[in-house]
């Protein structure tokens, strides 16, 4: 999809979503999604571990949360995002959470940032290259490491295909069943290609071969299906380590040497 499709559906999403949260007690629609955000904080806040005064960057930033819920204190945060609505949201979130002086938010295409070079201790998003061709994403990831300081790191979140919500909203969404799951609930994948961990390594580490970076994978988010019971995730947290690669978030972390 063309990332003036993708500004029309997101504006739409983050229109609705602004609508739904009034207030902290109903910021996430679950305690699955709430467990999930909080996954990938504390992922962030292993990136700035012991380095109080960074400087982070979130490219299509969408709601913020994941930004807006770190625990590890930084100097300031810029969040960027093609759709005015998701910043609109994303600042009534840092107002939620009293931290509306720690944030600026920018309407930007992350494919042509707006930034002078070597700005960013960290440079980070999630959930947002899958919905683009594999050119696209080195084209993003060039413009990641081009804002982001010697010795920060970029990260970059994909849905995970070995998850369990992954493999489900494939199924969902693919065309071909459509005449037997057109009445299941559920998300549906739409834009999303899917990416394996190592296929996407392949393709940084190709087109940027002469750049000093080191790679390596990260795993977050739940093992189960969207909008499981608080219950049954709880029961189940002693398997995440052992289905550690089935969890529905996986980083890219490089590291700009």
């Amino acid at each position: 999809m063309g990332v003036k499709k993708e500004k029309n559906k997101w504006d739409q999403v983050f229109f609705d979503e602004n609508n739904r949260v009034v207030n902290e007690e109903n910021l996430f629609s679950s305690y699955w999604w709430k467990k999930h955000y909080r996954s990938i904080a504390c992922i962030g806040d292993s990136f700035i571990e012991n380095k109080p005064e960074s400087k982070i960057i979130e490219v299509g930033c969408g709601s913020g949360k994941n930004t807006l819920l770190l625990d590890q204190p930084y100097k300031k945060a810029t969040l960027v995002d093609i759709s005015p609505n998701a910043l609109r949201f994303a600042k009534k979130i840092a107002k939620l959470l009293y931290k509306e002086n720690k944030i600026e938010t920018i309407e930007a295409d992350m494919f042509d940032l707006p930034f002078k070079g070597g700005l960013y201790d960290l440079c980070w998003g999630v959930g947002v290259l899958e919905h683009y061709s594999k050119n696209k994403i080195i084209v993003a990831l060039g413009e990641m490491l081009r804002v982001t300081k010697r010795g920060g790191i970029v990260a970059i979140g994909f849905p995970n295909p070995n998850s369990l919500t992954f493999k489900k909203a494939k199924f969902l969404g693919d065309k071909r069943s459509y005449f037997l799951t057109k009445y299941l609930k559920g998300y549906r994948n739409d834009t999303e290609i899917e990416y394996f961990p190592k296929q996407i390594i392949k393709i940084m580490q190709k087109a940027y071969t002469k750049k000093k970076l080191r790679f390596s994978i990260i795993y977050g988010g739940n093992i189960t299906l969207v909008d499981t019971s608080k219950f049954i995730i709880n029961m189940l947290k002693l398997l995440e380590r052992l289905f550690l690669k089935n969890k529905f978030i996986f980083f890219v972390k490089i590291e700009k040497l």
